[in-house]
């Protein structure tokens, strides 16, 4: 991918599209990429099926190590709200800044209180 943004002049930073049960097996990779791209080049990470199989906790590991300044979120509600309660407590939300403007674009029908 690298490579054909440098042939192709490609200055202006990007986001990678990659599908969410991919992301979460691919850390090294996708944290090389970052890293060798334009700055403020960024993830969309993506899954567009609740039947995906995606290992939200690998999926949060990746989100913490690159960081949530560097990923976008496209992911069905059911898994936004399992990577938004670390410890599956809905109080703990407040603790979690990985995914608050996620949430919040969601809307509030999804906090229970």
């Amino acid at each position: 991918m690298i490579d054909a943004l440098n042939r192709n002049l490609v200055t202006s930073p990007v986001t990678y599209a990659v599908r969410a049960a991919i992301a979460a097996q691919s850390h090294e990779a996708l944290s090389n990429l970052i890293e060798s791209s334009v700055p403020g080049s960024t993830l969309t990470i993506w899954c567009s099926s609740n039947t995906d199989k995606t290992d939200v906790n690998l999926l949060k590991e990746l989100i913490h190590k690159i960081g949530s300044d560097k990923i976008y979120l496209d992911l069905p509600p059911d898994m936004m709200i399992a990577l938004a309660y670390p410890t599956g407590n809905e109080a703990d939300i407040n603790k979690s800044p990985l995914l608050s403007a996620a949430l919040l674009a969601l809307g509030s029908s999804f906090l229970v209180r």
